[in-house]
């Protein structure tokens, strides 16, 4: 049985206070810092790209200006944030307890971390990103299957309004198939493809064809979209998973 409308409208509704409970339980010890973003190979990750443009930015005698959408704890940032003294974030989350966490991180930095707690799919990120710091780079990992199917959308459309022209969004998020949607049960279904969790936290697994043309639809040239497949092995309970996710690095045109 799919999730009652009722259920789902109470969902989306305390999708906020259930993320900062979600932060409250878990403090920052459920995810991993995602140091494969500086060590994944060229095929699979994005290092050769980060590099490239940090590189650039520093010979041009500039800053790299990247952000982060659902920065959660710092899990991405400070990961690269380490490869190079020349960039710097503007990251936001929609919980107020993750934004906490990262400042009260030792290795947060006021200088080169602007974060800000921000329902990006209700607020303008113009509000926080001054126009004269128009970003290079935008990262979306496994954020944007948090939201709801209708604010997929907003949120790219948000992102693109402090992109440069010639910038770039990094994405990488859940694929239909993945072993976590064959998991859950018709009693978490809100609808196809999108979930949710015992905590009241969401998760929705992309087609590639819906991905392509939510990023099109913004402007946004497609460079290398593709879905990657893992198998990844729990020694310790013996077991193997079979993983599934899509990424790609999306352009903004320079004409739009």
């Amino acid at each position: 049985m799919v999730v009652t409308s009722f259920w789902k409208e109470k969902y989306v509704v305390e999708s906020k206070k259930n993320w900062d409970l979600f932060y409250k339980r878990n403090g920052v010890r459920f995810f991993r810092d995602r140091y494969w973003t500086l060590n994944e190979t060229s095929e699979d990750g994005f290092y050769d790209l980060l590099k490239s443009w940090t590189h650039l930015a520093e010979s041009e005698g500039r800053a790299l200006y990247m952000l982060e959408v659902g920065c959660g704890v710092g899990n991405t940032l400070f990961p690269i944030l380490s490869l190079n003294n020349s960039i710097y974030f503007y990251a936001c989350d929609i919980s107020e307890e993750a934004v906490r966490l990262l400042q009260d991180n030792p290795a947060f930095d006021c200088k080169r971390i602007h974060c800000f707690v921000s329902d990006v799919s209700k607020e303008p990120l113009k509000n926080h990103v001054p126009l004269e710091a128009q970003l290079d780079v935008a990262i979306l990992f496994f954020s944007l299957s948090a939201m709801t199917p209708t604010q997929h959308k907003i949120v790219i459309e948000n992102i693109c309004s402090v992109l440069r022209p010639g910038g770039w969004i990094l994405f990488r998020d859940f694929c239909k198939g993945d072993l976590a949607e064959k998991r859950f049960s018709k009693e978490n279904q809100l609808e196809d493809q999108w979930f949710v969790r015992q905590d009241g936290t969401f998760s929705y697994f992309f087609r590639i064809d819906q991905v392509q043309e939510l990023f099109e639809s913004q402007g946004m040239n497609t460079e290398n979209l593709k879905t990657v497949e893992r198998r990844i092995e729990n020694r310790k309970l013996g077991k193997k998973m079979e993983r599934r996710w899509l990424q790609d690095c999306f352009q903004k045109k320079v004409s739009v």
